[in-house]
C-alpha cells in the first residue's frame, strides 16, 4: 500500500506541475505554407499570358529549395499562381520574402502590359464554415444529406471564388 500511494501521489504531483507549466493559446499558430499570387495582364489571351508570365514566374520560385509545388491557372487577362512549402518549413515570413524577390526578378522578363504581381502569404488564414445538416430524425436520412451536401461543395470552383473579387479589385483601379 505504501509503494501504490507513493506512485500515486509522484503521479498526482507530475500531473499538477504539468499543467501549471504546459504552453497555452487560445488560437494556436499554424505555419503559412501556402500563398496566391495574381498576375493582371489586361487584354492578354491565355496562350500569351502562360508563355510570357507564368512560365519566368514559375521558374524564378522554383529555383527556392522551400517550395515543394506550385501551380497555376491561367484566365484572359490574369492568371493565379499556388505556391506551397514544403512541410518542414515553420518559420515561413522569410521565405515569403525571397518568393517576393523571385517575383521582382520575374517581372524583369515580363513584357510591357503586365501589372505588378500581388502575393497573398495569409491566403490559409481565412474562417471555417461550420455547416449543420438537420430536418429528420432519421439517422441515415441526414447522413445521405450530409453526403450530397459534401460532394457538392467539392464541386465548387475554388479559384473562381479566390480570383472573382480580385479580378474586380483591379478592374476598379
Amino acid at each position: 500500500p505504501k509503494l501504490i500511494l507513493t506512485i500515486a501521489c509522484l503521479m498526482l504531483l507530475t500531473g499538477v506541475v504539468a499543467w501549471f507549466t504546459m504552453i497555452r493559446q487560445e488560437d494556436p499558430f499554424f505555419p503559412y505554407r501556402y500563398a496566391v499570387i495574381v498576375t493582371p495582364f489586361p487584354g492578354a489571351d491565355v496562350e500569351r499570358i502562360d508563355k510570357l508570365v507564368v512560365k519566368p514566374l514559375e521558374e524564378e520560385i522554383a529555383e527556392l529549395a522551400e517550395v515543394y509545388e506550385m501551380w497555376s491557372t491561367v484566365r484572359t487577362g490574369y492568371a493565379v499562381t499556388i505556391v506551397s512549402l514544403k512541410r518542414d518549413i515553420y518559420d515561413t515570413d522569410p521565405v515569403w520574402d525571397r518568393v517576393r524577390d523571385a517575383m521582382t526578378r520575374a517581372e524583369e522578363k515580363f513584357p510591357a502590359g503586365v501589372l505588378k504581381p500581388t502575393l497573398d502569404d495569409k491566403a490559409t488564414d481565412n474562417d471555417a464554415i461550420v455547416l449543420a445538416v438537420t430536418g429528420s430524425s432519421d439517422v441515415v436520412e441526414l447522413a445521405a444529406a450530409a453526403e450530397k451536401l459534401k460532394n457538392e461543395l467539392l464541386k465548387l470552383r475554388i479559384i473562381d471564388a479566390i480570383t472573382d473579387p480580385l479580378m474586380g479589385a483591379i478592374a476598379d483601379r
